[in-house]
């Protein structure tokens, strides 16, 4: 971080294997935090240590928009070689969650999207996509979006896009209709979403219950709609007893048919 020019340089990926890597999750990238001197083999924290700026970045959330950094992503291919990506913004909260490999240790998650230039066409529009979606009624956005539970796809072979870091293309129109089949309800706690979106739309996150970084396919009997205080808490503690509630919740929407 730069005090005197109020930013951060942030880069995501590594030319040498990662014990955890970033993922793109449509146009967002869950960007991980920093060890404390490079030491992967604890848990990441918000103490200030050799090159570990969890606790500056985190504080950029709670930050007035007058004085809040500028945060520019860069991305690292290969050895002495880095592509300059753009502005990003922190548009959602940072949390802590279970690292993938050893959920014993946790990893700070930087919710990152890109403002700025050279952000990937799928990414910036999947929300406008999404949103036209929405527009659709729930029996005309099934007939769309049905096809993919007659062909299931192989486990983990969602199409996904490599370079320093991990991009899971997702279908927003398999997004909108989790979000329209939950009715303005979450599908976890069964409460109403705590607030509407700016188009007067009840607001749900669509979340996949086998993550796709987990081999999980983007088909309508792997999404549900959860509220923002469910789809942090699915990620932070990752409870089993949570996704067999919402694998039941699948089975009910299909038996409902």
């Amino acid at each position: 971080m730069s005090k005197k020019n109020n930013l951060f340089v942030i880069m995501s990926g590594s030319a040498k294997e990662k014990v955890y890597n970033d993922v793109w999750e449509g146009d967002v990238l869950l960007y991980n935090g920093t060890d404390i001197n490079s030491d992967d083999s604890a848990n990441q924290s918000l103490k200030t240590g050799k090159g570990n700026n969890n606790s500056q970045l985190r504080d950029v959330w709670f930050a007035n928009d007058d004085s809040k950094p500028q945060i520019f992503l860069f991305v690292k291919r290969e050895a002495n070689k880095c592509i300059y990506k753009g502005e990003v913004t922190l548009c959602r909260e940072p949390y802590v969650q279970p690292r993938h490999d050893d959920p014993s240790r946790s990893v700070w998650i930087f919710p990152l999207r890109v403002s700025g230039i050279d952000a990937d066409s799928t990414r910036v529009n999947f929300s406008q996509a999404e949103s036209q979606a929405l527009d659709t009624d729930l029996e005309t956005l099934f007939k769309k979006v049905r096809g993919k539970v007659k062909s299931k796809q192989p486990k983990g072979s969602n199409k996904k896009y490599l370079s320093t870091s991990t991009y899971y293309e997702r279908d927003p129109e398999i997004a909108a209709y989790a979000k329209l089949r939950a009715k303005g309800v979450c599908d976890l706690c069964g409460k109403g979403a705590p607030f509407l979106d700016k188009s007067g739309r009840p607001y749900l996150e669509s979340h996949h219950v086998v993550w796709l970084s987990e081999g999980g396919t983007d088909e309508i009997d792997n999404v549900v709609a959860l509220c923002p205080n469910c789809h942090r808490k699915i990620h932070v503690i990752n409870d089993p007893e949570d996704t067999d509630r919402l694998r039941s919740r699948i089975e009910y929407y299909f038996l409902s048919l």
